[in-house]
């Protein structure tokens, strides 16, 4: 599982400009860190160029999640070397570069038409996020066009919702990161797929194997990737 979490970072590497290298985002911080402390476990790699913990506007208190930036390229892939799942706390970090695949050629990607929009599935979600924080937590891998948590007639989540990214390779590489993976405050793993009923899901199923991703083989959940590659 290592070595595939490995590939998946240095492909999704290898679609990033040298700029955005230098970019992280920082998963599953204890609350009780602040910018300081995050900093001093960073200039380890490189010289720091901004440090930022995502705080809930009304409480000024950390949602768990952050973001680094490095002058240096080659600090980033020390740190996420060092520090991802590093446990920190009773969290287990993940850090990865925080820039979306193919945003250097967003204007390119960016479908003519709102038929090439995708939307991706997520189920298992902790009650207690809302859009904004489901959209954070998904924007890592291209810009999410629409999000929306399903909620009963109460108004309560039920664990459930959608995004919608621009393009297939975006959908993919989410799927990839975040199925299968349990977030913080959450009880099971999220279940992460191409939304279904959708003629256009086909075709963002198929580049999970033709995403840019050389090489990668579907085996983060065996269920999901039995899933995806029959609908191709």
């Amino acid at each position: 599982k290592q070595w595939y979490q490995r590939r998946v970072r240095d492909n999704m590497a290898d679609k990033l400009t040298p700029e955005q290298r230098k970019k992280l985002m920082i998963n599953y911080l204890p609350r009780s860190v602040d910018v300081n402390q995050l900093k001093a476990m960073f200039e380890k790699f490189g010289p720091v160029a901004n440090a930022h913990i995502v705080k809930n506007t009304a409480t000024n208190e950390s949602k768990g999640y952050g973001f680094f930036t490095f002058h240096d390229e080659n600090a980033s892939v020390g740190a996420i070397h060092e520090l991802n799942g590093h446990q920190m706390e009773d969290k287990r970090l993940r850090v990865a570069y925080s820039t979306p695949i193919d945003d250097n050629n967003r204007a390119k990607a960016t479908p003519a038409a709102s038929s090439d929009d995708v939307n991706v599935y997520i189920a298992n979600l902790p009650k207690t996020w809302d859009e904004k924080e489901l959209t954070a937590r998904f924007e890592t891998y291209g810009p999410v066009k629409h999000c929306k948590i399903l909620r009963d007639a109460s108004g309560t989540s039920r664990g459930a919702g959608f995004v919608r990214y621009e393009t297939s390779k975006m959908a993919a590489a989410a799927i990839l990161d975040m199925d299968d993976r349990c977030p913080e405050g959450g009880s099971l793993p999220l279940i992460v797929k191409i939304a279904d009923g959708k003629k256009k899901d086909k075709t963002a199923a198929s580049s999970i194997n033709h995403s840019g991703l050389p090489g990668l083989v579907l085996n983060h959940n065996p269920a999901t990737a039995s899933a995806l590659q029959a609908m191709t």
